[in-house]
């Protein structure tokens, strides 16, 4: 990530992380297979109030395929995909050790005929392992959480259970 503004006394910081790769797959058996390549921008600014946090995610991701050729075999499956997200997330300590927080996302998806959008909503509860103990939701820098997560569309939803781990350098 690229920072903007580090957190400072105003509680305000701001990253910027871009993104690119590709990925492959061929099978001989199913004569398919194909090359996708992709790249994107991630932003995430969060204002600490102390007592609550409020983060806004928004990301932006393109992904094409390309025309490849392995042993004989030519693949194009013309993969053309444009994936928006924007999110919305409030956290707060409870005591010294401990961070609950909610959110909500916006996901936009262009080139995908199966689903134009969809939202997803969630809540977590995360300990903090190591950093401050102060009661601010930045001041950590290992954390675990537990949460659940459920994306909710047109004609679709998924819910999940989820463990984790974030930790700042």
């Amino acid at each position: 990530p690229v920072t903007v503004f580090k957190p400072n006394d105003t509680g305000f910081s701001w990253k910027l992380t871009p993104s690119f790769g590709a990925m492959g797959a061929s099978s001989r058996d199913l004569a398919t297979g194909g090359v996708i390549v992709n790249g994107g921008m991630t932003s995430f600014a969060t204002y600490d109030f102390g007592k609550v946090s409020i983060s806004v995610g928004n990301h932006f991701g393109s992904y094409e395929s390309t025309h490849a050729k392995f042993d004989g075999y030519s693949y194009g499956n013309m993969t053309s995909q444009r994936i928006f997200k924007n999110g919305l997330k409030l956290e707060t300590p409870i005591g010294n050790k401990w961070i609950a927080g909610g959110y909500v996302v916006h996901n936009k998806i262009s080139g995908l005929d199966v689903l134009d959008h969809y939202m997803t909503y969630g809540l977590d509860l995360g300990y903090r392992i190591s950093g401050g103990t102060e009661r601010k939701t930045t001041s950590r820098v290992g954390c675990i959480s537990v949460g659940i997560q459920t994306d909710q569309g047109d004609g679709f939803h998924a819910t999940k259970f989820q463990v984790s781990s974030s930790w700042n350098f």
